[in-house]
């Protein structure tokens, strides 16, 4: 759903990474104007190397196992799991039309 405030907002992300072009899309979606900046003479670069072979989107390991790897900051990073799971970034990677496949090493890959 567009947000009448944010449309008129332009957002700048720095760095052109997964990370970035996600938060890019996200904004657009929601309505706001995105410029995104880069050193890199081209965007995505890490996405573009990691397609020769897969991309490792997310790991299958149980959250606890995956939230003890954060120690002291387990709390936090699991309050941004509640809002994006890695059953969320597998569904968002889907829906761009991307096909994800479990591997028997446990690593989702598109």
């Amino acid at each position: 759903m567009t947000d009448p405030a944010l449309s008129k907002s332009t957002v700048h992300v720095i760095g052109a990474g997964p990370a970035g072009l996600m938060a890019a899309e996200r904004l657009a979606r929601a309505g706001v104007s995105v410029v995104v900046h880069d050193a890199m003479p081209s965007v995505g670069r890490k996405l573009l190397m990691a397609g020769r072979g897969g991309l490792n989107l997310t790991h299958s390991e149980g959250i606890e196992a995956f939230m003890a790897r954060y120690r002291e900051a387990s709390a936090t990073a699991a309050s941004w799991l509640e809002r994006f799971s890695p059953t969320h970034l597998i569904g968002w990677a889907e829906g761009l039309g991307g096909r994800v496949v479990l591997q028997s090493n446990g690593l989702a890959r598109q």
